[in-house]
C-alpha cells in the first residue's frame, strides 16, 4: 500500500466534534402581578453539533414545552469560523413546526415573532455546508427564543469535513494515475490532501479531498482514467487499508514462493519456517545443489503457490 501525501495536511485523518446528548433550559415563572404566568421549558434531544462532508447538511431540533398560550419572539444568528478568507456563508434554515420560517439565502428576516399554544412546539435547524468549503470552516448557529419572562439560545455547530471519493482507472495504470492526480494537486487549488493506493484494490485510486466537483474536473483530462466514482466512501470502508500489515502475513510453512529481490531474485522456493517477530522467512532454493536454507524478510518474496 501507498499513501502519497501531496501537501501539509497529510493522510486521512480524524476530525471529530465532540457531541452533547442532550441539553435541557427551563425559564423561571416568577412575574410582576396581573401579567400571568408564562414560563416554558426547552429540550435539545439529539446531538447539538456534527462533522458532515461539502455538500452535505446536519439538521438539528429542539422542542419547547409552552405552558399555557404565549408570544414569542425567535432570532437566528448564525456565524460561519473559518481561517480562509473568502470561504463562502452557508445555507442555514429555521423551521418552527415545520414551516420554514428563515432562510439564509432568502430576504425572510432573521427575526419574527410567533403565538405557541400550550404543549409541545419543535423548532428545526437545518445547515446546509458550502460548495465551495474549506477543510477546518464551521458554522455556529444560535437560536434565540424568547418570551415575556426569559430567554434561552441553543447553539449548534457543523463542522465541515473531507470526503473519501474514488477514480477508476485502467487495470495495472493505478500508479501511473495516482502520480498524475498528485502532479496536478500540488498547486493547493484541487483541495486534495492525500492520495491512497491500497496495493490489494485494482484499478481505483482513492483520494481525500474537499470538493468532488474539482475533482471530477480534473481527472477527466487525465491519462488512463475512467472517471471518478458517484458518491463517497467511508471511513470504516478504508481504514483496514491504513493499518500496516506484517510482511509475513497470509504466508506459510509449506508455500512455494518466488523470491522477487536481493542475490536470489527470481529463484523459486518453499517456505520452512516463519518468524513473525522479525518479519523474516526461511526458505529452501529449488534449484540449489545442495539444499541450504536462505533467510529473508517477508516482502522480498511472492506466493506462487499455496501448501495444499
Amino acid at each position: 500500500m501507498d499513501i502519497l501525501p501531496v501537501n501539509q495536511f497529510g493522510n486521512i485523518r480524524l476530525n471529530l466534534w465532540g457531541s452533547l446528548k442532550v441539553s435541557s433550559y427551563e425559564t423561571g415563572s416568577s412575574v410582576s402581578p396581573g401579567q400571568g404566568i408564562k414560563s416554558f421549558m426547552m429540550e435539545v434531544p439529539g446531538e447539538k453539533e456534527a462533522i458532515v462532508p461539502v455538500g452535505g447538511n446536519a439538521e438539528f431540533s429542539a422542542k419547547i414545552k409552552v405552558e399555557s398560550d404565549s408570544s414569542f419572539h425567535f432570532k437566528a444568528e448564525p456565524r460561519l469560523i473559518t481561517e480562509v478568507e473568502g470561504s463562502p456563508d452557508w445555507q442555514v434554515k429555521v423551521y418552527l413546526d415545520g414551516v420554514v420560517k428563515w432562510d439564509s439565502y432568502t430576504s425572510l428576516p432573521a427575526e419574527f415573532d410567533a403565538n405557541l399554544s400550550t404543549g409541545d412546539h419543535w423548532v428545526t435547524v437545518d445547515v446546509s455546508v458550502a460548495p465551495g468549503a474549506s477543510f477546518g470552516d464551521a458554522t455556529e448557529v444560535g437560536v434565540s427564543i424568547s418570551s415575556k419572562v426569559a430567554t434561552q439560545t441553543p447553539r449548534f455547530k457543523v463542522a465541515v469535513r473531507p470526503s473519501i471519493l474514488a477514480v477508476k482507472t485502467a487495470i495495472g495504470q493505478e500508479r501511473e494515475v495516482a502520480d498524475s492526480i498528485g502532479a496536478r494537486a500540488k498547486d493547493g487549488q484541487l483541495g486534495i490532501y492525500s492520495i491512497l493506493l491500497p496495493s490489494t484494490i485494482r484499478g481505483y485510486v482513492l483520494i481525500e479531498a474537499m470538493n468532488s466537483d474539482k475533482i471530477e474536473n480534473a481527472v477527466r483530462g487525465i491519462r488512463k482514467t475512467h472517471g471518478l466514482v458517484k458518491g463517497e466512501t467511508s471511513l470504516d470502508e478504508v481504514s483496514h487499508f491504513l493499518t500496516p500489515k506484517p510482511t509475513v502475513s497470509g504466508i506459510v510453512e509449506g508455500d512455494i514462493v518466488e523470491l522477487v529481490s536481493g542475490p536470489f531474485k527470481g529463484e523459486k522456493a518453499r517456505v520452512q519456517r516463519i518468524d513473525h517477530g522479525k518479519e523474516e522467512i526461511t526458505v529452501e532454493l529449488f534449484e540449489a545443489v545442495v539444499p541450504i536454507p536462505v533467510t529473508v524478510r517477508g516482502d522480498h518474496v511472492r506466493v506462487i503457490e499455496k501448501d495444499k
